[in-house]
């Protein structure tokens, strides 16, 4: 495998666009895969979140259950567009590299540089998803969205990190099925309804939760047994800024 990436390295040089794939984990499923029967049981008793602020310790603990649940101290700051701007000012080579997918609703102008570079968005409507899956971009993105402080020590964080920007009246979303199962969606700014639905295999047994996220809140769930839903707030008018990392 090391003699093929050397080999591939001058590919990379002359083709820069071949990076994202390089970045990418798993380029081909297998076809012979299949996941083992889940035991449904951290989600069966779940009827509402529960809110674990203040208690640090607990809560490093409480991932080990792989129940959700909410904290409102991990974030120490608001993250508003001026905070993205001004980061995407001082390191946008580093952001531009990591890159791996920008998505947006407006056809005018979808990059990073157009959103945080001046130009305004609809500010109902508006929606983007920015994907980053390069070491350097993340390091930056952790300046404004720091791993929390429930995270194991002995855990692995996933490099692949997520960033929506929702306008207030933005559409509905699916959150990603990230690398890792254990997932954090940390509310920069805004308010966003987040809907846990049960898993195909928990279906029987879960019912759906849901939380809303305001600015500061941070959510932790596991993907295998909840499949989460982004849904607008109607009483804020504020755009939303949503962050989603995982850890193993």
């Amino acid at each position: 495998m090391r003699t093929l990436r050397l080999w591939t390295l001058p590919l990379l040089l002359k083709y820069e666009f071949l990076s994202d794939w390089h970045e990418e984990e798993c380029l081909l499923k297998n076809p012979f895969y299949y996941e083992l029967p889940l035991d449904c049981w951290p989600c069966e008793d779940i009827r509402t979140l529960v809110d674990l602020t203040g208690f640090p310790n607990y809560s490093s603990n409480y991932v080990l259950n792989e129940q959700p649940f909410i904290v409102r101290d991990s974030l120490q700051k608001i993250v508003s567009i001026r905070d993205l701007k001004e980061l995407y000012k001082e390191y946008n080579l580093a952001l531009d590299q990591g890159t791996a997918r920008f998505l947006c609703s407006e056809k005018d102008f979808c990059s990073p540089k157009d959103v945080f570079s001046g130009k305004s968005a609809s500010q109902n409507s508006f929606q983007v998803m920015w994907k980053i899956n390069r070491v350097a971009a993340a390091r930056v993105i952790r300046k404004i969205f720091p791993r929390p402080y429930f995270i194991p020590n002995n855990s692995e964080v996933a490099l692949e990190r997520f960033l929506y920007l929702s306008g207030a009246e933005a559409p509905q979303f699916f959150l990603p099925l990230t690398d890792f199962a254990n997932v954090w969606v940390a509310q920069g700014q805004g308010y966003r309804l987040i809907v846990l639905d049960p898993s195909v295999p928990c279906l029987s047994n879960c019912s759906t939760v849901s939380a809303l996220l305001r600015p500061r809140d941070v959510l932790y769930y596991n993907w295998q047994f909840w499949r989460p839903r982004s849904r607008p707030a109607n009483f804020s008018e504020d755009t939303s800024i949503t962050f989603v990392g995982s850890f193993y």
